[in-house]
């Protein structure tokens, strides 16, 4: 699935710009990756979609639907290396928010501070750097926080008229909130093992 998402996203790109794809482009790649989002998201959609309204909580796939595309595609996170990885942890990212929703029923002040929390880490980390994701100059960066702690307010605002999915949007805060410091953590144990190992070999 992933070569023929890949060779479909070429294919689009070449079409887009009339000319032959070139991966050494940087405009050609990040169109390309566009084009694999999206194509990626349909795919994931019509997976998620099929699974909640057989559930009988289609409601609750399109507001973690909205909140995640609001959010999280301008913050990042965890990427799996095959479609098949990263469609599993997708469809099973809506199914923990939808059974943590309804089921575990977060306190006034732990909701507040989970959404000042989910803007602070957007401000701080966002977009988080992954190799799937073209490198961004650094006015870039500051236009993709702004975007998501937009998206956060929007969320809020939305939020305030329709209070039954409060708990399910704070979920998704705190299981993104949890994500980023998953890979960050992980990215400071590597760089603590590749200065480990250039000691060694400077010692050696």
């Amino acid at each position: 699935m992933d070569n023929l998402n890949n060779k479909l996203g070429i294919l689009l790109t070449q079409i887009l710009l009339g000319r032959k794809y070139r991966s050494d482009e940087d405009r050609d790649v990040k169109i390309q990756y566009s084009i694999l989002l999206l194509i990626d998201k349909v795919e994931k959609y019509l997976i998620i979609l099929g699974l909640f309204s057989i559930l009988g909580h289609v409601d609750i796939a399109i507001i973690t639907g909205l909140t995640i595309e609001l959010t999280r595609n301008y913050l990042g996170g965890i990427h799996m290396k095959t479609w098949y990885g990263c469609t599993a942890v997708t469809v099973l990212f809506y199914i923990v928010v939808l059974a943590c929703g309804e089921n575990i029923i977060l306190s006034s002040k732990l909701q507040n501070s989970l959404w000042v929390s989910e803007i602070v880490v957007i401000a701080l980390f966002a977009p988080i750097p992954s190799k799937q994701r073209p490198k961004y100059n650094q006015h870039r960066k500051n236009m993709i926080k702004a975007r998501g702690i937009a998206g956060v307010l929007i969320i809020g605002a939305v939020s305030l008229g329709v209070k039954s999915y409060n708990n399910y949007i704070v979920w998704i805060w705190l299981l993104q909130i949890i994500e980023v410091m998953i890979l960050k953590l992980s990215s400071l144990i590597k760089r603590n093992k590749k200065g480990v190992t250039m000691r060694d070999a400077e010692e050696g």
